[in-house]
């Protein structure tokens, strides 16, 4: 975060202060669906607010990728996990 501070003072542009990223973040993880297992490979079953909100079965995001979509996905965007992973 200092060296996309740093960039901004040399674009001259306005400072973002990374502090307030933290309840940002809160704020936004409380909008994201609860988790509900979904037994099984196959994700075949409604995703509607009733599995949002965790009274239904939500599937975890590994049950909609097959093999060759997960080596895609790894390939280009591994090097982005890398560099940022801490901070996600």
């Amino acid at each position: 975060m200092t060296e996309l501070n740093r960039l901004e003072r040399e674009l001259r542009m306005r400072q973002t202060d990374f502090s307030t990223f933290d309840r940002l973040l809160k704020k936004a993880s409380d909008r994201r669906a609860k988790m509900t297992p979904v037994t099984g490979d196959a994700v075949d079953l409604p995703l509607n607010s009733a599995a949002a909100s965790g009274a239904a079965p939500w599937p975890d995001y590994q049950q909609f990728l097959d093999a060759t979509t997960r080596r895609r996905i790894e390939r280009l965007y591994g090097p982005d996990f890398e560099a940022f992973g801490a901070h996600l």
